[in-house]
């Protein structure tokens, strides 16, 4: 049967509930840059309080995207999934160029494809948390070389575990370029989740992704408060409209101080569930809501 590997263990899907399917909880760029200061999140108490307020909306499941040299800490999402009794899934896998570890660039193929299996069959830096998602990145208008071997590394580790694929498509560029190559590698369009896509607010090109069959995220929602996304709300509409509700998923990647609540932000890891949530369920109907942030990520994080 399948099932979903959480921090805390294996669930099954029918256990994820409500999940947000691209977001950082405990993250820290490795790189001594004032500039990334804010995109810091390293207190568990702080999180915790973040994340009450999503469960008290009824949230289930977080799913944790903050890879190799980004600040990933598997052992500080346990202890947030225990005390607030919710499940995270973490990630294994690689940013885009500017926040990779120096192994990406000198350790082989080979290499760098046993590193993630180790980590996969046998859990993360020696503590036993296996993670259920792997990453890729690439960079703004650009896939560089070392993306692209990274690319190759991820495809085959996705073909020897069945683990799905998701990435960071950096300002929403080059999602095309990068689904076709994970393709071109192996990975089944259907088994890619191809992430901030929203960001280039360009419907046309999400519906091309779309037609092509890869899972799209709309994740950076909570940065338009004005109009409380109602611009989303109206590309998600067309989409589903055109008869990829199958196809979607939503998130809204708050790594950063700016985004969370506790931290003195807004609008917070509960704001899809609330306000947003409302809107949509209004404009569009609940049931397509329950099929972007339930069914359809329990359907690509089982494997």
């Amino acid at each position: 049967m399948k099932s979903v590997t959480t921090v805390c263990g294996k669930i099954s899907g029918d256990e994820m509930g409500y999940t947000l399917s691209h977001e950082h909880l405990i993250v820290s760029p490795e790189i001594p840059d004032k500039k990334y200061d804010d995109y810091r999140l390293l207190d568990v108490d702080l999180m915790c309080a973040e994340v009450e307020k999503f469960k008290e909306k009824s949230g289930k499941t977080i799913v944790e995207m903050t890879p190799l040299n980004y600040g990933r800490d598997p052992l500080k999402y346990k202890e947030i999934a225990q005390r607030e009794d919710i499940n995270i899934i973490c990630c294994t896998g690689f940013h885009k160029e500017e926040f990779l570890p120096k192994s990406a660039f000198e350790l082989s193929e080979s290499d760098l494809i046993n590193m993630l299996l180790e980590e996969i069959n046998n859990g993360i830096d020696s503590t036993g948390i296996c993670p259920s998602v792997i990453k890729c990145g690439t960079s703004y208008n650009n896939i560089t070389d070392t993306e692209k071997k990274l690319i190759k590394v991820v495809a085959k580790v996705h073909t020897l575990t069945g683990i799905p694929v998701s990435t960071h498509c950096d300002k929403g560029t080059m999602m095309l370029e990068q689904g076709e190559f994970l393709v071109k590698n192996g990975v089944k369009s259907e088994n890619i989740l191809l992430g901030h896509t929203d960001i280039q607010k360009d419907v046309n090109i999400q519906l091309e992704a779309l037609r092509r069959g890869f899972n799209i995220l709309t994740d950076h929602v909570g940065r338009e408060l004005d109009d409380t996304d109602e611009e989303r709300i109206r590309r998600m509409e067309i989409m589903i409209r055109e008869g990829f509700v199958n196809q979607l998923f939503l998130s809204g990647d708050m790594g950063k101080k700016d985004y969370i609540t506790t931290y003195g932000g807004k609008p917070g890891l509960d704001y899809i569930l609330g306000i947003f949530k409302d809107k949509f369920v209004k404009e569009i109907g609940k049931e397509y809501f329950d099929k972007i942030t339930k069914d359809n990520p329990k359907r690509f994080f089982s494997f």
